[in-house]
């Protein structure tokens, strides 16, 4: 099993105490792993992603209160780079898990092998992610399966989240990454401002940010078709950072 020198911290929600226990017990023989806290439902299991920000939650699809999948949509919102793992008895919601982008889908009762695969396959998705950096010559080095790509920082225009994967635009390619938006963020340099949950954008490539809709801008840049947007509230934060 691949290792981290910082542990895999999780959340289980899940309303059967016993199977609870039966998936904790596996989690604990994991020396990786340090389970944070448990929820018998989706609306706990929302506040205690927002306590902790764990890097997974285990979901109870058929839950209380509020059902996992719907719990799932919150927390996708709250923590983008989340890596979600839906527990179930009926392999049926499978399609909704997939459009959830999913890491991993377990049916009941969980064995420890079922248990191992997925947190494996969690521990390989952190290592990749921590392997990329940015080098003295101020190229930004993103791993990506077997290629290993150098992007001159100044050419981003913006870094896009969508799912698991980061997209960074610059104006002649576009270049994708597993790697969070968070971490992107302390690789860069002061320049880039996250204007939103979903966008890390470079200011000095803006061209342009206009209204969209009430409270909700896009930012637009030189000489591209693409765009990404803003809050007011995010807004307001960048004219007091940049001093305008």
């Amino acid at each position: 099993m691949e290792t981290l020198d910082n542990p895999i911290t999780v959340i289980i929600a899940e309303d059967n105490l016993c199977d609870a226990n039966l998936l904790e017990s596996v989690l604990s023989t994991i020396p990786e792993v340090t389970v944070m806290g448990k929820a018998a439902d989706g609306a706990l299991a929302i506040e205690l992603v927002k306590q902790y920000k764990p890097t997974v939650v285990f979901l109870d699809v058929m839950m209380p209160s509020m059902d996992g999948l719907s719990a799932a949509h919150i927390i996708r919102n709250i923590q983008p780079d989340i890596c979600i793992v839906f527990v179930t008895n009926h392999s049926e919601y499978a399609a909704a898990a997939f459009h959830l982008d999913a890491i991993g889908y377990l049916i009941k009762p969980v064995s420890q092998d079922s248990v191992h695969k997925v947190i494996n396959k969690i521990l390989k998705y952190e290592t990749h992610n921590r392997s990329n950096t940015v080098d003295k010559d101020n190229n930004l080095i993103i791993k990506n399966n077997k290629e290993t790509y150098f992007i001159d920082v100044s050419r981003i225009l913006f870094i896009e989240r969508s799912g698991r994967k980061s997209n960074i635009h610059t104006r002649h390619k576009l270049y994708t990454t597993v790697e969070s938006l968070a971490s992107l963020e302390k690789m860069l340099n002061h320049n880039f401002w996250r204007c939103h949950k979903s966008y890390l954008v470079n200011t000095k490539q803006i061209d342009a940010i206009r209204p969209l809709a009430d409270r909700i801008y896009r930012i637009s840049f030189y000489d591209y078709p693409h765009t990404a947007s803003t809050t007011r509230k995010n807004l307001n934060e960048f004219f007091a950072r940049f001093k305008f």
